[in-house]
């Protein structure tokens, strides 16, 4: 056997290795994290404020309800005063949406519930439906609206994906915070790879 076909053999285990890693690992090992946040000019009457961010569901064959549910039942055990979902509530169907809605309506934050949709909620002509399945979970759900802390999903684009890659940042001349999640589900392949699930708890200070 030559050289060529051990590189060969040994590259094709290393992929089985992190494949495997990925499939059957990571993508199943949600990470909570936890920061403080400093907005300029914000009110001292909002010191202590927390924000729970989380984002692509990505609702589907890889990621379901059963997951879902883990998930708000972890959010509500952090008492958050604000919870943000930021789009591709759904992969490539709506069919688990009405099953969603009753897990989603359990999310508790005293502050309000506030979501926006994603590329994947656009993708199929189907985010009118999304939109009012929002609504029935008590989200408040902003199209073409803003808030002054941007809480992104994974970026698709190729210059922001590279600018914000995922963490806190800051952005244009006042430095304002700009925070990226890596998302809780997949698409395309069930697969994670040093980009573990994240759940995300932001402090006003």
């Amino acid at each position: 056997m030559t050289k060529g076909i051990h590189w060969l053999l040994g590259l094709l285990g290393v992929g089985a290795l992190c494949g495997a890693y990925g499939y059957g690992w990571e993508r199943h090992q949600l990470e909570v994290v936890s920061l403080p946040v400093s907005l300029p000019d914000w009110p001292q009457a909002l010191k202590g404020v927390r924000m729970v961010h989380f984002s692509d569901t990505h609702l589907g064959p890889y990621w379901g309800i059963e997951e879902l549910r883990r998930v708000v039942d972890l959010i509500n055990r952090e008492k958050p005063d604000l919870i943000c979902f930021t789009g591709d509530l759904v992969d490539k169907s709506t069919r688990l949406l009405s099953a969603a809605v009753p897990v989603l309506r359990a999310l508790q934050a005293p502050l309000g519930k506030f979501a926006v949709l994603g590329n994947h909620d656009w993708r199929f002509g189907q985010q009118a439906v999304i939109h009012q399945a929002l609504l029935d979970a008590e989200f408040q759900v902003l199209n073409n609206r803003h808030v002054r802390l941007p809480l992104i999903g994974h970026l698709a684009t190729p210059e922001l994906g590279q600018k914000y890659v995922s963490g806190l940042m800051q952005a244009g001349e006042r430095g304002m915070p700009v925070y990226t999640n890596r998302g809780l589900g997949t698409t395309i392949l069930p697969v994670r790879f040093l980009c573990r699930p994240e759940v995300t708890v932001l402090t006003l200070v």
